[in-house]
């Protein structure tokens, strides 16, 4: 996610740092992306156009225009995420209900999840030789949380670039999983969908959405209550480490 890769910047280098400096403005003002241009955030970070344009080279853009559509693709993201408070309630009610629900969702999904499913691609990831990751948005975030506790297995573990720009190399024994919670990456990223089915590698798919085909190996997460999914997804990938643990 490009405001991920922005804060790990913001984060980590010094206040002179010009790229600090490019992030800070880029975030600060990712709402209007659509309407700027190299010029706009030229003059607003008080930058030429050539820092500009090298400073979207380190974050892994090809072109100004390609790092715009990364930034427009976040904004409209965040017009389809779920308000989980009710802003007509206060806190203790609304964590009290929010609770209950979750509680009741993640009820649903254990007593109907497909354990025959889960345990299969645990043992895929345990018995492969590198596995790869790939999520956008809030499944990206459960990529990271796969690669740091598999690293305590002994697992290597690799997530693509979001934009799929790296060429990969796979071997016979490696593995892919593709994480989309609510499978926006196959409506809104068919592009990069195309690339994902073409790349010549096992796959898996975690998702709750039943109606996308993928791949042959899909891990379909038993969803009661939408608002919910996001949180059980993380539950259910926590679920498939802690058995990995036991292989």
């Amino acid at each position: 996610m490009i405001v991920d890769k922005l804060n790990d910047i913001i984060n980590s280098y010094g206040e002179k740092s010009s790229l600090k400096t490019f992030c800070l403005y880029v975030r600060d003002n990712i709402y209007d992306t659509d309407r700027l241009n190299v010029k706009d955030v030229s003059e607003g970070c008080y930058m030429s156009k050539g820092q500009i344009s090298k400073c979207i080279r380190y974050l892994g853009y090809d072109s100004f225009s390609h790092f715009k559509d990364d930034c427009i693709a976040y904004k409209d993201s965040l017009t389809r995420k779920k308000m989980m408070f009710d802003p007509e309630r206060d806190l203790a009610s609304n964590v009290v209900e929010t609770t209950q629900r979750y509680v009741s969702c993640l009820d649903y999904t254990v007593r109907n999840m497909d354990y025959g499913r889960l345990a299969d691609m645990t043992q895929d990831i345990m018995n492969s030789r590198c596995v790869y990751l790939y999520g956008q948005g809030e499944a990206r975030g459960n990529c990271y949380n796969m690669q740091r506790e598999l690293k305590y297995l002994n697992v290597s573990v690799l997530i693509l670039d979001e934009r799929l720009q790296e060429d990969v190399m796979f071997e016979a024994q490696d593995l892919l999983i593709v994480c989309s919670t609510n499978g926006q990456l196959f409506e809104y990223n068919r592009r990069r969908v195309r690339k994902l089915k073409q790349m010549p590698v096992r796959k898996w798919l975690i998702t709750w959405n039943a109606n996308i085909s993928f791949c042959h190996n899909q891990l379909v997460i038993p969803s009661l209550d939408s608002s919910c999914n996001e949180m059980i997804m993380t539950y259910v990938i926590h679920t498939v480490l802690m058995h990995a643990e036991t292989l």
